[in-house]
C-alpha cells in the first residue's frame, strides 16, 4: 500500500502519533488470550498472502516474531512488503521482528516499529526516513527472554514446485561449428523435504531437429547456519551436463563483511567415492556494498572447468530482481579472462496458491559474454550456492533498498540529453564516444553495420556487424561487451571471423557552467583476456559542452582514437526526437542522423567518410 492510499482515519495512527515526538512509541504488550486472538488473525491474513511455513511467537519484552517463507511471489521482497502490511493491519503499534526464510531457514530479519510503519502508510512518514529507523541483520536474529509461540501453520514441506521455462542457447565462435543454437523447453521441480533440506530436479528437452529429454541437475542439498555467523551448505547429485559428485560452502561473517570457502569433488560419471581427490577448492573474501547492491568478491584457489590455479575479481550488482555480474580471471599461469553475465526475470509476479503441486512459468533473459573460453573462474555456481541462497534477502541489500519492501521501486532517473550508444556500444555518437554514461541500471543492446572501407579493422578490408550489450552498472560507470561479426576474413574453416571485446566508459564529472564541461574517461577493446584486436584498442578522455539544443565534444586517445577525435550533435527538435549527428574518429569525418523511439531505443543511419551508408538499432530498458 502507498501513502495515498491509506486512511487517516485508522484508530492505530491516532494511537501511534498522538505522543510528543521526543517520547518513544510504548510497547503495547498484550495478555495471553489476546495475544493468542491476534495471533490467529495474524496467521489468517499470512494464509491469505500465501506466504508459508509461518510462525508467530512473543518473546517476554512484548516483541513479535513472526517467521514467513515466500514460494508464491517471484520477487521476496514483494512477498515480504505483503507480510508487512497483513501484520500491520492487525497488530497495535509495538516491536516487530519479521524473520524471512527459505526451506524454512531464516536468512534474515527486519526488526521495525509498527508505530512508523502505520505513519507511512498514513503518509507521515517516508520510506527513505522508515528504512533509516529498521534494522536488517542476517540470520534468526536474538529474542529477548523466553520466546512463547502462539500460532504456527501452512508448511512447505513436500510441496513440489513445477516450473516450466523456454530456453534458447546460442553458442558463438565454437572451431567445431561457428554458430551452433538449439531449443529448449526447462522444466524444474523444486520440493521442500524438511528443515533447510531440498531436492531439485531438473529436464531439458530439446525440441530441435534432434529431440532428446536429459535430466541435467538432480540434487539434494541442505542449508542451514551452524552457529552464529556461520552459514553452510552441501550437495550431492547431478549439477549439469554429466557432472556428479559433491559440492560444499562456507561462508562466515556479518552484515557486510563475509569470507568463505567452496570445495567439490566432481565426476563426469555418477561415481561418489568419497576418498577420490577434491577437484576444485576456493576461498574467498566477500563484501556487500549495500548502498548500491553492490557484492564484490577476491577469491583465489583451483578453477573446477580447466584445473588451473589462480585469482578472480567479480563484482555482482542487483537491481531489484536483476542481476548483473562482471568477473576477472588471472592464472597462476599468465592466462587471463574476462566475464560478463546478466539476468533479469519477467512474466507472472506469482505462482498459483500453495499445493501439493503447483504450476508456473518461470522465465528469465539470461546471457553471458566470455573473452576466453578456456579461463574461467567456475565454482559450480548455481541454485545450490549461498549467493542463490541468500538472493534478494542478502541483508545488507535489504537494509538500504526498503522502498522496495515498503513503498514503489525507484525508476531510473533520466538524463537531460538523452543517452544512445554509438555504433561500438559505448555512449556517444557515431564512431566516438561522448562524456554521457548510460543511467546506473540502464540496459542497452544493439547491432550495427559499417562496410568495409570504414569498419577501422587493422589487418584487412571487411564489413563489421558489431553486436553489443551494455548497462549503466554503477553510478557514472557503463560496461559494453561486443561481438563483432567480420564478413571475409577467415577464422579455422569459417566463411567469416569473430572478435570478442569489452569496453569499460567512467564520467569523472558532469558539467558545471557553460564552459566547464562534463569529463568522461574509458577503455575499449580491453586487452585483458584477449590476443587480438580488430575494431582497435584504445584509451581516451573526452570532454562534452552542452549548449542549449547542441554540444560539443572533443577527446584525445591512443590507438584508433590517436591524436584526437571530437563532433558535435544537435537536437532538431526540442522534445529530442531526432539528433543530427557528425563526428570525427581521428581517421574519417562522418555524419547522420538518429531518432529515438520513444523510451525503448534508437535508429541511426549514417555516412562514413562522408560517403558510405552505415547504421544501428538499440534497444533500452530499465532495470528494476
Amino acid at each position: 500500500m502507498t501513502p495515498t492510499q491509506a486512511r487517516t482515519t485508522d484508530p492505530r495512527v491516532t494511537q501511534a502519533t498522538a505522543q510528543p515526538a521526543t517520547t518513544p512509541p510504548q510497547t503495547v504488550v498484550a495478555s495471553s488470550e489476546d495475544a493468542g486472538a491476534l495471533a490467529q488473525s495474524v496467521l489468517a491474513g499470512l494464509r491469505e498472502a500465501d506466504l508459508e511455513n509461518i510462525t508467530i511467537a512473543h518473546d517476554a519484552d512484548g516483541q513479535w516474531i513472526i517467521g514467513v517463507e515466500n514460494r508464491t511471489y517471484r520477487s521476496d521482497l514483494d512477498a515480504a512488503a505483503a507480510a508487512l502490511e497483513q501484520i500491520a493491519s492487525v497488530l497495535p503499534p509495538g516491536p516487530l521482528m519479521l524473520r524471512l526464510k527459505r526451506h524454512d531457514v531464516v536468512v534474515c530479519h527486519v526488526c521495525v516499529d509498527l508505530a512508523d510503519y502505520v505513519k507511512l502508510q498514513a503518509g507521515l512518514m517516508s520510506a527513505e526516513s522508515l528504512a533509516d529507523t529498521w534494522d536488517v541483520k542476517p540470520g534468526a536474529g536474538q529474542a529477548v527472554g523466553p520466546v512463547q509461540l502462539l500460532a504456527s501453520g501452512n508448511q512447505s514441506y513436500w510441496r513440489t514446485d513445477l516450473k516450466l521455462r523456454p530456453a534458447v542457447e546460442y553458442q558463438i565462435g565454437l572451431e567445431t561449428d561457428p554458430f551452433e543454437s538449439d531449443y529448449f523447453l526447462l522444466t524444474n521441480l523444486e520440493t521442500t523435504v524438511g528443515k533447510g533440506l531440498s531436492a531439485d530436479l531438473r529436464f531439458a528437452t530439446q525440441v530441435t531437429s534432434d529431440a532428446d529429454v536429459e535430466m541435467d541437475r538432480a540434487l539434494l542439498t541442505w542449508t542451514g547456519w551452524p552457529c552464529t555467523d556461520l552459514l553452510a551448505t552441501t550437495s550431492i547429485g547431478k549439477f549439469r551436463d554429466e557432472i556428479y559428485g559433491y559440492y560444499g560452502e562456507l561462508q562466515f561473517g556479518g552484515e557486510n563483511h563475509r569470507v568463505g570457502a567452496v570445495g567439490s569433488l566432481t565426476h563426469m560419471n555418477a561415481n561418489f567415492d568419497p576418498f577420490d581427490k577434491w577437484e576444485q577448492a576456493f576461498a574467498y573474501y566477500e563484501y556487500d556494498w549495500g548502498q548500491l547492491g553492490l557484492q564484490s568478491r577476491l577469491g583465489y584457489g583451483k578453477f573446477r572447468e580447466s584445473g588451473d590455479t589462480g585469482f578472480t575479481l567479480s563484482l555482482r550488482r542487483r537491481f531489484g530482481e536483476s542481476v548483473i555480474e562482471a568477473q576477472a580471471v588471472k592464472t597462476n599461469d599468465g592466462d587471463e579472462g574476462l566475464t560478463f553475465g546478466l539476468s533479469i526475470p519477467f512474466g507472472s509476479s506469482r505462482a498459483s496458491s500453495p499445493d501439493r503441486l503447483r504450476v508456473r512459468t518461470d522465465t528469465a533473459v539470461s546471457a553471458e559474454y566470455l573473452s576466453n573460453f578456456a579461463v574461467q573462474g567456475d565454482y559450480l555456481q548455481g541454485p545450490h550456492d549461498l549467493d542463490s541462497f541468500r538472493g534478494e534477502l542478502s541483508a545488507s541489500y535489504l537494509q538500504h533498498h526498503g522502498q522496495r519492501l515498503l513503498d514503489e521501486p525507484n525508476g531510473v532517473t533520466a538524463p537531460d540529453w538523452p543517452v544512445a550508444p554509438s555504433f561500438e556500444g559505448t555512449s556517444g555518437l557515431l564512431r566516438i564516444p561522448t562524456a554521457d554514461v548510460a543511467p546506473e541500471g540502464r540496459l542497452l543492446t544493439g547491432i550495427s553495420y559499417m562496410d568495409r572501407g570504414h569498419s577501422k579493422v587493422r589487418s584487412a578490408d571487411t564489413d563489421a556487424m558489431p553486436t553489443f550489450i551494455g548497462a549503466g552498472f554503477l553510478p557514472n560507470l557503463e560496461l559494453v561487451g561486443r561481438l563483432t561479426f567480420f564478413h571475409d576474413v577467415k577464422a579455422f574453416s569459417w566463411n567469416y571471423n569473430l572478435d570478442r571485446s569489452f569496453n569499460a566508459h567512467y564520467r569523472i564529472k558532469p558539467q558545471r557552467g557553460a564552459w566547464n564541461p562534463a569529463l568522461a574517461v574509458g577503455v575499449q577493446d580491453v586487452s585483458y583476456g584477449t590476443t587480438t584486436s580488430y575494431l582497435g584498442q584504445a584509451e581516451y578522455i573526452v570532454g562534452t559542452w552542452r549548449h542549449d539544443n547542441w554540444r560539443a565534444h572533443l577527446g584525445f586517445g591512443t590507438g584508433r582514437y590517436e591524436p584526437v577525435f571530437g563532433g558535435v550533435d544537435l537536437a532538431l527538435t526540442g522534445e529530442h526526437r531526432v539528433h543530427l549527428m557528425a563526428d570525427y574518429d581521428s581517421d574519417y569525418v562522418n555524419t547522420g542522423l538518429r531518432v529515438f523511439l520513444g523510451d525503448w531505443g534508437t535508429a541511426s543511419i549514417g555516412l562514413l567518410g562522408m560517403e558510405d551508408i552505415a547504421g544501428a538499432v538499440t534497444f533500452q530498458t530499465d532495470l528494476r
